[in-house]
């Protein structure tokens, strides 16, 4: 079983903050961090780059291409696509894959919404997508959680039954009658990491490619020096960034991936749903 990869390229005191706010230095600085730890291995990730970032740092994107990673659009502002509406949602998405392919020359064909913004009722979400070309998305979260999430839909890759796109969900395990998720960078430093790893060999066994998702800012520690934060959230969103590192080197170690470009081209997607 191979898993999927994924980064989401932002800047956290822009992208969760404050969307007034210019993209800082701290976005080129963790991402190539990443791309540094990613080069000890032989793995190949899903880098899903927010259009205000491609824009700063057109370097940035050139260095994640020609490493050999996949480049997918992460919207352009952040903000959630609900508060966006269709009109301003079709811009931003526009202008964030032509920022991408216009810099690397490769063609964009995977998305994620900012925070996982998506809900029942916004068929206007994947028209959107289709129309410019997206052949796959990774934004439905399995579970219901407080700001975004779908509790019955499929854990595994499907296809939209209305729309000719493919959904690489978020990683959830079952157990009993519930549904506990695992997959994100808050989820691996804050879980036990043997806890993680018992989670994707249960997922290999189901046949589910795991979804890690992470942000190059979760292996900033000091991330927040020199910021007036309110010291609850720096708790909430810095505590035990000091494992993210080590915890990712072994799961590279133990575990094989692929980007979300190579799973849709090579695996055979049969289940559909609605959501």
């Amino acid at each position: 079983m191979k898993h999927l990869l994924t980064f989401d390229i932002e800047d956290w005191f822009q992208s969760t903050w404050d969307f007034d706010r210019p993209i800082s230095d701290r976005a080129l600085v963790n991402t190539q961090e990443c791309l540094d730890l990613l080069e000890e291995f032989p793995v190949k990730a899903t880098f899903f780059v927010q259009g205000m970032v491609t824009e700063k740092y057109p370097e940035l994107i050139r260095q994640i291409h020609s490493a050999g990673h996949e480049l997918a659009s992460h919207a352009y502002s952040h903000r959630p696509l609900f508060s966006l509406g269709r009109s301003a949602f079709r811009e931003e998405l526009k202008r964030s894959i032509q920022s991408l392919e216009n810099i690397s020359g490769a063609k964009v064909i995977g998305f994620r919404a900012p925070d996982f913004s998506i809900e029942r009722n916004m068929d206007w979400f994947w028209e959107e997508l289709s129309e410019q070309g997206i052949l796959y998305d990774s934004s439905v979260f399995p579970k219901k959680m407080r700001r975004y999430g779908f509790d019955h839909a499929p854990r595994e890759p499907f296809r939209l039954e209305k729309f000719p796109i493919v959904e690489l969900p978020l990683s959830v395990i079952e157990w009993g009658q519930k549904r506990f998720p695992f997959g994100g960078g808050g989820y691996l430093r804050l879980l036990p990491y043997a806890l993680t790893s018992l989670c994707m060999k249960r997922m290999s066994r189901e046949n589910i490619p795991t979804m890690l998702y992470l942000h190059p800012y979760e292996l900033a520690e000091n991330d927040f020096k020199g910021e007036e934060i309110p010291w609850k959230i720096q708790l909430h969103q810095g505590l035990f960034r000091s494992r993210i590192k080590p915890r990712l080197r072994k799961l590279l170690k133990t575990f094989q991936f692929q980007t979300c470009g190579e799973l849709i081209h090579e695996r055979k997607i049969g289940r559909t749903a609605i959501l």
